[in-house]
């Protein structure tokens, strides 16, 4: 018997705490868990160990099959069809001519303010347009600071370390910014 679970760092682990059980049934291809938050918490030890990242809470948007590679066929297809959406298919090639690459994808698509729908190119308009507005109205503050610090990351974001620490928690942070600073606009400008 190796009741109970033992967590992978525990110096008993996989070492049997009792007799030999005799009447069990043993099925080596089944994968009965008795704990599967445990078993899921070694299995992740042992992928970290081996360099993956968990990510935890996150979507799962696509399975890949058996014999589908990442950067494979459907990756290609998935990050074409993301330029094809936005219009950015010639700057792409303008700008990276080594082929379809998808950390050059995301940093077009973010960082590079030559490309009119990045995040770095709206971040700098509205930057631009609240300076004009406060120069109309006379009404400046937390909306231009707020804007102003967020330029000054995105100068600062590297694409490499948004991959490794997340696209998509990057991406919902970045929309959770933007309604906090939509509701500091519609504050400074008296919408509300």
């Amino acid at each position: 018997s190796y009741a109970p679970a033992k967590r992978m760092d525990d110096p008993g682990f996989g070492e049997a705490t009792g007799p030999t059980m005799h009447g069990a049934v043993f099925t080596p291809e089944a994968g009965y868990i008795t704990d599967p938050q445990l078993a899921s918490h070694n299995v992740q030890v042992a992928a970290e160990a081996a360099g993956s990242t968990f990510r935890f809470n996150a979507d799962v948007t696509a399975i890949r099959r058996e014999g589908e590679k990442v950067g494979g066929v459907m990756d290609r297809d998935q990050w074409t069809t993301i330029l094809q959406t936005v219009s950015a298919v010639t700057a792409y090639r303008w700008l990276y001519r080594e082929g379809l690459k998808p950390s050059a994808v995301i940093e077009l698509l973010m960082t590079r303010p030559e490309l009119p729908r990045s995040l770095a190119a709206c971040i700098e308009e509205t930057v631009e347009v609240l300076g004009m507005l406060g120069k109309r109205t006379g009404l400046q503050g937390e909306a231009d600071r707020m804007a102003r610090a967020r330029l000054a990351r995105m100068n600062k974001t590297r694409t490499e370390e948004v991959i490794v620490s997340g696209l998509h928690e990057y991406l919902q942070a970045f929309i959770r910014e933007n309604a906090m600073l939509d509701a500091a606009i519609a504050r400074q400008f008296r919408f509300v």
